[in-house]
Parts: C-alpha cells; sequence; structure tokens
C-alpha cells in the first residue's frame, strides 16, 4: 500500500510538472498550420516558450506574420517544422523589391541556396520575347520601362537596350532555379532546437512519465529488499530470544488456551534420542525452531501432542511452563485434542 501512494504521488508530481513546462500550440484564425517551438506567438506564450527571432503574430485578418529584423514584415504561407522550413510572401505582392533589400544578418533564418539574378531597366517596346531567360516584374514596371530579372545578363543586354540596376545573389529553394522565386523560402538550424524545454505537451509528459517509471523501478525492488531485511532481522532476533512475534490473531488465540502445564504433563510428553541419520519423525527438520540449533546424533528431543512437533527438551520444557501452545502449531495439546 505504502508503495502504491509513493507511486501515485510521483506520477502527479510528472504530470503538474509537464503541465506547468510545456508550450501549447498556437493558430492565426487564417492560417491552415500551427505555431509551436521554436516558434511562438507574441503575447500567447510563457517565457521560456519565447526563442528569440522566432516570434510570429496574427494581422486584424488572422493572418500570421513574421517581422524580420531590417528587411520588415512578411506573411508566413507555411512552417515545416520537420525539415526546418519557412515560406513567407510579400504583404504588397512584390516580392522582388523585397529581395533587392533582404537583409538576414539579425534573424536566425538563411536561405535554402543562393543564386545570382541581373535586375535590368528595359525599354517596353523592345523587352519582348525573351520570357526564356528572363523574368518581367509587373510591379515595379510602368507604361514606358519594363523591369527584368535574369541569371543571363550578357546575352539580354546585348540584345536589347537595356540598363543593369544590381545584381545580387537571391534566395532560392534549390539551385539553378529558372525564374526568379515568387515566394521567399528559407530555413533554420534545426537540431538547435531538438530538445527544448517544454516544446510540446505530450511530449514534456511522455518524458516525465517515462522517466518515472524508470526510476520507480529501480526505487521500488531496492525498498522491498530492505523491508524484507529487516523483517528477517526482526524474526531472527525474535527466535534468539525463545519465541516468536505473534500476530493480532495469534495474539487472540493464546489469551484462550492455558497459560503453562504443569511438571507432570511436561514430563508425560514423548521423548526421541536422535540417531547417527539425525532423522526425526513427524513433520520435523533437523533444526530447533526454538533456539535455531541443529540436532546433533544421540541429543534427547520432546514431541508435541498431536503435531508430533519436536524440539530440545530444555527449550520446550522451559516454554511448556509459560505457554501450553506448540510454537510452531500455534495450538494447544487441548485444542488439538478437541479438533
Amino acid at each position: 500500500m505504502g508503495i502504491q501512494v509513493i507511486f501515485f504521488l510521483f506520477l502527479l508530481f510528472s504530470i503538474k510538472y509537464a503541465a506547468e513546462n510545456n508550450c501549447p500550440s498556437s493558430y492565426c484564425a487564417n492560417s491552415s498550420f500551427s505555431i509551436h517551438f521554436p516558434f511562438w506567438l507574441e503575447s500567447q506564450q510563457s517565457p521560456n516558450c519565447e526563442s528569440p527571432g522566432f516570434n510570429l503574430s496574427c494581422n486584424y485578418q488572422g493572418t500570421t506574420v513574421l517581422d524580420l529584423p531590417y528587411s520588415g514584415q512578411f506573411f508566413v504561407g507555411y512552417i515545416s517544422y520537420y525539415i526546418g522550413q519557412i515560406q513567407l510572401t510579400d504583404p504588397n505582392n512584390c516580392l522582388p523589391r523585397r529581395l533587392m533589400s533582404l537583409n538576414l544578418s539579425s534573424s536566425p533564418f538563411m536561405a535554402v541556396s543562393y543564386q545570382n539574378y541581373t535586375f535590368l531597366s528595359c525599354p517596353r517596346n523592345q523587352a519582348t520575347g525573351f520570357t526564356a531567360l528572363t523574368t518581367a516584374i509587373d510591379c515595379l514596371s510602368n507604361s514606358t520601362t519594363r523591369i527584368l530579372a535574369t541569371q543571363y545578363q550578357s546575352e539580354v543586354m546585348r540584345l536589347y537596350m537595356c540598363k543593369k540596376i544590381i545584381t545580387l545573389p537571391v534566395p532560392v529553394s534549390y539551385l539553378y532555379e529558372h525564374g526568379l522565386p515568387l515566394k521567399l523560402e528559407l530555413t533554420w538550424n534545426v537540431s538547435s532546437f531538438n530538445n527544448p524545454v517544454g516544446a510540446s505537451n505530450h511530449q514534456s509528459v511522455f518524458r516525465i512519465i517515462t522517466v518515472s517509471f524508470l526510476s520507480l523501478a529501480l526505487i521500488v525492488p531496492a525498498l522491498i529488499i530492505c523491508l524484507v531485511c529487516c523483517i528477517c532481522m526482526m524474526r531472527r532476533e525474535n527466535h534468539r530470544g525463545g519465541d516468536t512475534i505473534p500476530t493480532s490473531a495469534e495474539a487472540a488465540l493464546l489469551m484462550n488456551v492455558a497459560a503453562g502445564l504443569d511438571e507432570s504433563m511436561i514430563e508425560s510428553y514423548k521423548k526421541v534420542t536422535i540417531g547417527e541419520s539425525r532423522r526425526i519423525p513427524g513433520p520435523n527438520g533437523i533444526t530447533c525452531t526454538i533456539c535455531l540449533a541443529d540436532y546433533g546424533p544421540k541429543e534427547i528431543v520432546k514431541l508435541m501432542p498431536e503435531c508430533e512437533h519436536c524440539f530440545h527438551v530444555e527449550c520446550i520444557d522451559k516454554r511448556l511452563r509459560t505457554s501450553s501452545n506448540c510454537p510452531i502449531y500455534r495450538n494447544s495439546p487441548v485444542t488439538l485434542t478437541n479438533l
């Protein structure tokens, strides 16, 4: 019973600890993905769940928003926690303008890969028919000028009267992507967040309960062994003193039998001389259960009537003067006779 109580209290503490240290998932109303560690929703997480640079927010339309230092706000399209990738779009639908000034130096995010693109300003009436090598950027173009992005600057400028604006490395999802990416895909170091404190409610509870069971698997056997050893030592001490400690039921039975026998009754009990084989008739071993000493050849033992349990003469005589019951059977000769 005591072990069960200890187990229950240990399990209760484990679950309480997990509940206090978990980082539950959050959502923005218009997003199809969950927000959980290492990402966190501003004003909705406990301090131990807040990882610098991974803070998100929900705008008034319920869209998830990421604010990159020095680069401004982006809408979050999706988050892949397994591969560590986040997809971003421009709220004003003009990602090329944002790419031309993108700065990731103060954020935990990095590009999957980079590819050089040259941005060109071309006369609108000439910058046509070259779509295989260029990407037209309508949000930066006007009625007289078309802005193009290309990986083939020399070919385009050789054929058309275009002016170079800038050449810069653009984050891409994979190398040798043909056109300018329409969405910004970034990654983070997933290995840095393998074992966060309270990363997931279910994972935290599972881990702590598992540790609890493993701990109990080591503690409980040790407690049982200690308990058994203590009981054995107590019984051994009682045997050496010439008696065993009766249970409550045994004590009640002892109160109903005679306190002891007279000398004539004691002397009437049968005696047996032990032979060289030390074998004794009846349900007996080779050890006196009163003094715990082994019987020797030619020693005399005395038998209790009916049950035929044997003891050293001096041991049982001393016992019978104060108690009439058999030390093993716990019944008196009178009680056994009347059964």
